[in-house]
C-alpha cells in the first residue's frame, strides 16, 4: 500500500498535458483524462501508454473512452456495421459511429487533458483505487456500490 500511496502523491503532483501535446512513452502505466474544466472523466491502465493514447485518439471501435464520450457526453447512439451500410457484415456489435460522429468525438477529445505515470506492478489495483476515489463519469468498471 505504501508504494500505491507514493504513486498517488507523484501522480497528483504531475500537471495535465493538453491532449494533442501529450508525449506518452512506451511504458506500462496508469493514465488520467480530464475534461476542459479539469474534472477527471476517465482513468485507465495499459501495458503501453503511447499505444493506448493513439487508440483513444483515433479508433472508436477499440476505445471504451471514445465510445463513452459518444454515448454519455455527445448522446450518440453506437451502431452496427450493417447500420452503417456494410451489407455483408455479420458483426452485430454496436461499436461504430458515422464519420461525422467520429469527427465530433475527435473535437471533444482535443479539449481534454491527460497525464500518465509509469507503473509495472499493481496497475489494476491502483486503477481501481483511483476510479473509486475520483468516480470519473466515463468509467464503469470497479466503481463500488
Amino acid at each position: 500500500m505504501q508504494k500505491l500511496n507514493e504513486k498517488l502523491i507523484q501522480l497528483n503532483e504531475m500537471p495535465f498535458s493538453l491532449w494533442n501535446n501529450f508525449d506518452g512513452g512506451d511504458y506500462a502505466g496508469i493514465y488520467i483524462i480530464s475534461d476542459r474544466n479539469e474534472d477527471i472523466i476517465y482513468i485507465g491502465e495499459s501495458t503501453n501508454i503511447r499505444t493506448r493514447y493513439r487508440t483513444h485518439s483515433k479508433n472508436t471501435r477499440f476505445s471504451a473512452f471514445r465510445r463513452n464520450i459518444a454515448t454519455n457526453i455527445l448522446n450518440i447512439t453506437l451502431k452496427t456495421k450493417q447500420e452503417l451500410g456494410v451489407l455483408n457484415s455479420n458483426d452485430k456489435k454496436c461499436l461504430f459511429v458515422t464519420k461525422d460522429e467520429d469527427e465530433a468525438i475527435d473535437e471533444y477529445i482535443k479539449t481534454c487533458r491527460i497525464k500518465a505515470i509509469s507503473m509495472t506492478t499493481e496497475r489494476q489495483n491502483f486503477e481501481k483505487l483511483l476510479i473509486n476515489e475520483f468516480l470519473p463519469k466515463l468509467n464503469r468498471k470497479y466503481i463500488s456500490g
